[in-house]
């Protein structure tokens, strides 16, 4: 099952399958909504969604993780343009696996990525979760 998973996530991409739902922090003493937190969902079929903390813990190291990260990266970004454009200074984090980051050219695809999307650099925020991370926090 895991292997069908992982051959399914380049169809899937591919196919728009995936969409990135937002959760919002909120400060509740002010009731203000300051950011969210973008969750990838994989839509499998018109009533199954599948919530990134449930895919296989092997996807970590493939390549498909890393095409999946820099997809959920460029679409927060290209919401966040859009909050900016409508007056909200919102944040998003984007959880992005360990193995995306040690890739040789993250820092170079990430600056040319930002530079696509003028305004949001500073709303981004890039988390590791430190299970992800375990294995080479220094590196991380």
């Amino acid at each position: 099952d895991e292997v069908r998973f992982k051959q399914g996530i380049e169809a899937a991409l591919a196919g728009g399958e995936f969409e990135l739902l937002y959760q919002p922090w909120v400060d509740l003493r002010r009731a203000e909504v300051l950011g969210f937190e973008a969750i990838i969902h994989w839509r499998r079929g018109a009533d199954e969604r599948v919530p990134a903390e449930e895919f296989p813990s092997g996807l970590v190291d493939e390549r498909a993780a890393v095409r999946l990260g820099e997809w959920a990266i460029e679409g927060a970004l290209a919401q966040l343009v859009a909050w900016r454009a409508e007056g909200r200074p919102w944040t998003v984090s984007v959880d992005v696996a360990a193995y995306h980051l040690l890739q040789a050219d993250f820092v170079r695809w990430l600056r040319e990525t930002l530079a696509r999307h003028p305004g949001a650099s500073d709303g981004l925020i890039l988390e590791v979760r430190e299970e992800v991370a375990a294995g080479d926090v220094e590196d991380a």
